[in-house]
């Protein structure tokens, strides 16, 4: 398999400190060596040098969540993102992708999100109104949690926010994860930035989403001119300007490891 120069030196230049072995979340919760950013690293290196095929470590590949610990914990600069989406875009275009992998892109395709499910009513209020404020919920809310979207969006009403949701919830970011940096993936980013810039400010409630708008559409060459704000931030600056009210709970939380 040919991957790129920038993929390679990414892939090759872990000098195996071990410091971001703990941090990694499929790691901790599978405990397997494997599931570390440093072995991922180490497979994608032997895929390189063709003494393995992409097939023997693409189920690895896709176990990485693309949270980015390892890449905010490494002293080097290493980014295993990089060689990870890299090796999936690689997969799909060989025909190598695993058959789950397969099933939810077409389920996209043919659905419109992976889930293959349509958007809850008790979100239909929300959707076509005339503002210029925009609540982005992404696909992973929007259909597994409409819940937490009618939550977030009866937080908005009670701070007297004018907003529309938007209806699909689609940013890219699950043909992004599923295929890399594809053609697909970057056709589906233009669509969500020909929509959110037809208003001034986007609410993000997902930080996947806020994370790919503001980082990879730049490298896709997708302009965004509306303001982009995360949720959580929103709501910290509604409760600055007074316009909602935080009452004091008599329940007591502990900070973990993140």
């Amino acid at each position: 398999m040919n991957i790129t120069d920038k993929a390679k030196k990414h892939a090759d230049s872990c000098r195996f400190c071990w410091m971001c072995r703990h941090v990694c979340p499929i790691g901790n919760a599978t405990g397997l060596e494997r599931n570390t950013a440093r072995a991922r690293a180490l497979g994608v290196s032997v895929v390189a040098r063709g003494a393995e095929k992409v097939e023997d470590i693409i189920d690895n590949i896709y176990e990485c969540t693309l949270c980015g610990a390892c890449t905010n914990n490494c002293v080097t600069g290493w980014d295993p993102t990089i060689f990870v989406q890299e090796i999936k875009e690689k997969a799909i275009l060989e025909g190598v992708i695993p058959p789950y992998i397969k099933a939810l892109v077409e389920t996209y395709f043919e659905k419109g999100n992976v889930y293959g499910l349509t958007r809850c009513s008790c979100l239909d209020e929300y959707v076509g109104r005339k503002s210029k404020t925009l609540l982005l919920a992404g696909q992973e809310a929007l259909f597994k949690a409409p819940e937490c979207v009618k939550k977030a969006a009866e937080l908005l009403k009670l701070a007297n926010v004018d907003f529309a949701l938007d209806e699909s919830g689609d940013t890219g970011f699950a043909l992004y994860f599923l295929t890399g940096r594809t053609a697909e993936t970057v056709e589906a980013c233009k669509k969500c930035a020909e929509r959110i810039n037809g208003y001034d400010e986007v609410i993000v409630y997902d930080p996947v989403d806020l994370s790919l708008i503001k980082h990879q559409y730049n490298e896709f060459g997708i302009e965004i001119k509306a303001t982009l704000i995360g949720f959580n931030e929103y709501l910290l600056k509604l409760i600055g300007e007074g316009k909602l009210k935080v009452a004091k709970s008599e329940r007591q939380y502990t900070l973990q490891d993140s």
